[in-house]
């Protein structure tokens, strides 16, 4: 049975490749999370600015039954742009909204209304990037590999005898690590808003990682006095993942998720 789907969005590849030839980027902003979610749309990205992979997201979503007590994760399309049930980091009323330490860990503020009642809601967090270089490693034992001069001038690898078949003992990826970190705590205060306190929605299930590009911009509070504060602009949706999920209904409880970006998948350890 299938554990996890993960797909490459159509906006990371279309990214992608205007980066490796140099064309010059084109950007829709009705496809951005900026706008599905009234934030910062005038903003816009300069000509020196690139959407970066910045951000996760998380939802519940992700899970399906299929009888017999049986769930398997959803199919995920390269068409997406957004998962399919987010949920919010954090959800203050107006007059609770969090503090400027606080909210730095956090994106995507965006005003909700719940049955009359006004609420903040943060729909991103910032990835902690572990790595500050890409390094070669063997896919199977995670050991590293190191390039040589030699393989300027390279020499055809000796095929399998018949009979035989080619492993995987050899395969050389490029890879990046990161973590991404959700607590039940956090969860709790979008459970008990959104979902009326029932801890049966706390189980995570979807993964998002989000391209975009962090900007000071300016904002008001609940009594009208204007502050600034950091916000991520022009976000889209690079990678999608559905899994069986994790059950964080416990405020104590905490998800660490080592993301590891290689140049063909992405992959939770």
């Amino acid at each position: 049975m299938t554990a996890e789907r993960s797909v490459k969005t159509l906006l990371s590849t279309k990214r992608s490749l205007e980066s490796l030839f140099n064309i010059a980027p084109s950007y829709q902003a009705n496809l951005t999370l900026n706008s599905k979610h009234s934030v910062a749309q005038g903003e816009t990205l300069n000509a020196d600015e690139k959407p970066l992979i910045r951000y996760f997201g998380v939802g519940i979503g992700g899970i399906r039954n299929i009888g017999n007590n049986l769930s398997e994760p959803n199919e995920v399309k390269p068409e997406n742009l957004d998962l399919y049930t987010p949920i919010p980091f954090r959800i203050r009323t107006e007059d609770a909204d969090l503090s400027p330490t606080e909210r730095a860990s956090y994106r995507m503020r965006a005003r909700v209304t719940i049955s009359g009642t006004n609420y903040i809601a943060y729909y991103l967090k910032v990835i902690t990037l572990e790595d500050t270089a890409v390094t070669f490693s063997y896919t199977n034992s995670g050991a590293v590999y190191d390039l040589e001069p030699s393989n300027l001038n390279p020499t055809p690898p000796a095929t399998p005898g018949q009979g035989q078949i080619q492993g995987t003992a050899t395969e050389i990826d490029a890879y990046l690590s990161a973590t991404a970190i959700v607590t039940g705590e956090e969860i709790s205060e979008a459970i008990n808003i959104i979902y009326g306190g029932n801890s049966s929605y706390a189980r995570i299930s979807e993964l998002g990682l989000y391209m975009g590009h962090d900007r000071s911009i300016a904002a008001v509070d609940h009594n009208s006095q204007p502050f600034n504060y950091i916000e991520a602009i022009n976000v889209e949706l690079a990678t999608h993942k559905c899994t069986i999920g994790n059950d964080i209904s416990n405020s104590s409880a905490k998800i660490t998720e080592r993301l590891s970006f290689s140049s063909e998948s992405l992959s939770l350890i």
